[in-house]
């Protein structure tokens, strides 16, 4: 199969204008070729990048875009191009999906791993879906099945996503039902979270500060880090190229928590 159909498939999925203006999404490096296998990750780091080309796939899809701004040079000097000579290099066509798929499909997705009901977007963009009866955004709020303890919630998302370890501001008794999810850096849904009346707000990224200015304002805090919210999107985009294309062979990296605990 040729790589513009996964390429196609891909931006209808989640349209690259439904991305943040500040976003590189779409296909980064390289054109189309024949592929008989695509390598799904996170970030393309130097690692995830060598275990594509070791798997000998053709294309490889990530969340985190390895390009942001303009490139200046390509060179060996420069991480992103030392990066980007590789995938050249062995061949491998790369396509990042970012702020359109937080848009489209991962407030959804992490919703549903702690059972959100009666759910909305957490952060409304109106502008892309002027032409649709369902209003989309980043991230989700809703309630839960019944009322729960912070400690509960807590442990709920530890096990809904697997996360290592979690930041938890607030008191551990404290009974939450309303809850907001924003996969990713989260420090810009707090304000949301408590206009929109949450208990409590999941996410990554939570500095001391806002933390501690959160909890004063009523809202708890569930860090599961940045990492430990978006990996979901590795399982997600997987298996739904496998179903688009039950002949492409399709790779999922390992877990690559970019840091450990001691």
């Amino acid at each position: 199969m040729q790589s513009y159909e996964v390429v196609d498939y891909l931006n209808g999925l989640c349209p690259p204008d439904h991305a943040q203006e500040w976003d590189n999404v779409g296909l980064l490096v390289g054109g189309n070729r024949e592929i008989s296998s695509a390598y799904i990750a996170l970030d393309a780091t130097d690692e995830v990048i060598r275990a594509c080309a070791d798997e000998g796939c053709e294309m490889l899809i990530t969340h985190h875009p390895l390009i942001f701004s303009g490139l200046k040079n390509v060179s060996e000097q420069d991480f992103v191009g030392r990066r980007v000579l590789e995938l050249a290099e062995h061949g491998i066509t790369y396509f990042a999906m970012h702020t359109n798929y937080d848009t489209d499909l991962m407030g959804d997705l992490a919703a549903e791993r702690i059972a959100l009901k009666n759910d909305s977007p957490l952060l409304s963009s109106p502008e892309f879906f002027e032409d649709q009866a369902e209003e989309r955004g980043i991230g989700r709020i809703g309630e839960l099945p019944e009322e729960i303890s912070l400690r509960q919630l807590a442990e709920r998302v530890k096990h809904a996503f697997d996360a290592e370890s979690l930041h938890v501001f607030g008191d551990e008794d404290k009974q939450v039902y309303r809850v907001a999810v924003l996969p990713g850096s989260g420090k810009s849904g707090v304000d949301q979270a408590i206009q929109g009346g949450a208990d409590a707000l999941v996410t990554g990224d939570i500095d001391h500060h806002t933390g501690l200015d959160a909890v004063a304002r009523g809202l708890a805090i569930v860090d599961a880090g940045h990492y430990g919210l978006e990996h979901l999107f590795v399982d997600d985009i997987a298996q739904r190229l496998r179903d688009a294309f039950p002949t492409l062979r399709v790779v999922e990296d390992i877990p690559r928590r970019p840091f450990f605990t001691v």
